[in-house]
């Protein structure tokens, strides 16, 4: 199999990391900490709310969001997979971590979307 021609442009197929510290993200839902409510019903704002809460937390332990390498998004409805793709290439441009979508029944609070990571840094 020709890696290159399988690749899709949003994710790598795969990555290797050399040393560093693995971070373990806890899914982050899209919730304002505020309100304690979802930050909007669209998709894409709630997968960049999603995104920011992980990029922050791997703030708090001197990365960015450049030192993720791995997500899993979980979503209530597979045809939000366009939404979800088009938020992934805004927040991580070139950069490009390996990612699995996952369609499932519901998801806590009614959001539409929950993103776990793992960050090297």
């Amino acid at each position: 199999m020709n890696l290159k021609k399988s690749v899709i442009p949003h994710y790598s197929s795969f990555l290797r990391v050399k040393g560093g510290e693995t971070i373990y993200i806890s899914g982050q839902l899209p919730i304002d900490t505020e309100t304690k409510k979802p930050v909007s019903k669209e998709t894409k704002d709630q997968v960049r709310l999603a995104l920011k809460k992980m990029e922050d937390i791997i703030k708090t332990q001197g990365g960015d969001r450049y030192h993720i390498v791995k997500t899993v998004a979980y979503t209530d409805d597979i045809s939000n997979w366009e939404d979800i793709n088009e938020v992934y290439n805004e927040f991580f441009g070139e950069h490009k971590p390996t990612r699995t979508i996952v369609a499932v029944k519901e998801i806590h609070f009614g959001v539409k979307v929950e993103i776990e990571g793992i960050a090297v840094i």
